[in-house]
């Protein structure tokens, strides 16, 4: 990808992190024990030819939100973990060739609370997945 492109995809996660703190603060006003953590995927290397979008990352992979933070910044990544997400990987690499895979929401949170929250969370993240879409898509996808 070009520099500009890292740059936009820079700022794009930054804009999403701070999302999250946010979707935190509200879910927590309502729910204290809750857990909200920011799970942002791996990109791919060039533009793709298709994206599958899912819903929001399940926070089934760490205990405590401060668990979840050191784990991403290590590096941890959406769909990348499971043989699922090995599963899927292949079946996409496969069968469409270039992909990314990618959810409506980068706020992780167990599955209760995802259903809870989905309806008054995805608005918030449309502008955001629309802009990750046109940095990560070819043209036609």
């Amino acid at each position: 990808m070009s520099s500009l492109a890292v740059d936009q995809l820079v700022q794009l996660r930054l804009a999403e992190k701070k999302l999250v703190d946010s979707i935190r603060q509200e879910v927590k006003a309502q729910e204290p024990e809750a857990l909200v953590a920011y799970l942002p995927n791996l990109l791919p290397a060039e533009p793709v030819d298709f994206i599958v979008i899912a819903m929001e990352p399940s926070l089934a992979w760490a205990r405590t939100e401060a668990e979840a933070a050191q784990k991403v910044q290590a590096g941890y990544r959406n769909f990348m973990h499971s043989w699922e997400d090995f599963i899927l990987h292949y079946c996409l690499k496969n069968y469409l060739g270039s992909h990314y895979v990618t959810d409506v929401s980068k706020a992780a949170m167990s599955v209760s609370n995802g259903a809870l929250w989905r309806s008054r969370l995805y608005p918030r993240w449309l502008e955001l997945l629309k802009q990750e879409i046109a940095l990560v898509a070819k043209p036609q996808a």
